[in-house]
């Protein structure tokens, strides 16, 4: 069995997480320090399965690595190359998922027309999750 990550879940995790980050922190952060945030704690991939395990789209005891196809892992990695513009280490799954994962979800938040560089602004990126997960009903 495989997994697609597709937008809507990029978008809703990728909310969800913002949410929680933002009561967190001790003043505003921006979407910027948000992303890099999310890859150091290695957030995506760990929120990415939680959200997996509690839909029972995956077995609570398996791993995100387990469900994803070697393609669509080529696919992971080219996406990073190609926006990095460097190599990955493509033997650490975690951290792998964790980059394209950002890099996905920015490009998400830059054709949302969300601004990098301001706070994170919650609601926008629920919004987003939202509309992500419509089209995707709609497809």
């Amino acid at each position: 069995m495989k997994i697609e990550i597709k937008d809507s879940l990029i978008a809703k995790v990728g909310a969800d997480q913002a949410k929680e980050y933002s009561e967190c922190a001790s003043k505003p952060i921006d979407c910027g320090d948000l992303l890099y945030k999310f890859r150091i704690d290695s957030v995506p991939c760990d929120e990415v399965e939680t959200y997996l395990w509690e839909k029972q789209e995956i077995k609570a005891n398996d791993s995100l690595a387990d469900y994803v196809t070697a393609g669509e892992y080529a696919s992971m990695l080219n996406d990073i190359i190609l926006y990095q513009g460097e190599p990955v280490d493509a033997t650490d799954f975690r951290s792998t998922f964790d980059e394209w994962f950002c890099v996905e979800l920015e490009e998400l938040m830059v054709e949302y027309g969300i601004d990098l560089d301001a706070p994170v602004d919650v609601d926008t990126m629920a919004r987003m999750a939202e509309n992500e997960k419509q089209a995707e009903q709609e497809d």
